[in-house]
């Protein structure tokens, strides 16, 4: 999870090193911005690399030239660069509401063929709660472990790759559910 105190932040990426034994070694990078310092950091937000960047910060397509750039001519990776999550999406996609119960505060979308995403409001104030559900196998409830998604009593927003963006205000974090991890 990354900061919401970067002005951007790219996908994390997998690097191939090898270690002091000269063994190979996986490890995650991204690129972050803030206030037109651009750094590299690992998975545990450990500084790799800062440098000031010629670019704006809120230059998306130059920031990911960037990373591709330290990706291939500075870290020396010869395999294709691939990100955390599928980066292939063009916007916010919306997953209708199909079953609302008020009396309950529950609303249910659609999220794909095999399971839904259900939004239980709590009326007692305690926050909502977010579970990915099965359709089929109505055994199967994976709470997502977060403090907000954003929906609306018509739509839940998830981006059109199909991960599903979350905020943590509290903590001043945000990030998304892929397919395999938070």
């Amino acid at each position: 999870m990354i900061d919401f105190k970067y002005d951007y932040a790219s996908p994390f990426v997998n690097i191939y090193m090898n270690n002091k034994d000269n063994k190979p070694v996986n490890f995650q990078i991204a690129l972050v911005c803030e206030n037109g310092t651009s750094e590299i950091i690992m998975k545990n937000l450990r500084k790799v690399m800062t440098y000031r960047s010629e670019s704006m910060d809120e230059d998306f397509e130059a920031k990911q030239e960037e990373l591709k750039n330290i990706y291939y001519n500075v870290l020396g990776q010869t395999k294709e660069m691939e990100y955390e999550i599928d980066t292939n999406y063009n916007g916010i996609h919306r997953l209708e509401a199909y079953s609302v119960q008020p009396e309950e505060g529950v609303t249910r979308y659609n999220y794909n063929e095999n399971y839904d995403i259900i939004v239980s409001t709590s009326s007692l104030g305690y926050g909502d709660s977010y579970y990915l559900v099965g359709k089929e196998e109505s055994s199967f409830r994976l709470k997502l472990d977060c403090e907000s998604l954003d929906y609306d009593e018509n739509y839940l927003y998830i981006f059109s790759n199909n991960t599903i963006p979350f905020y943590d205000t509290s903590i001043n974090k945000q990030g998304w559910f892929t397919k395999t991890r938070k």
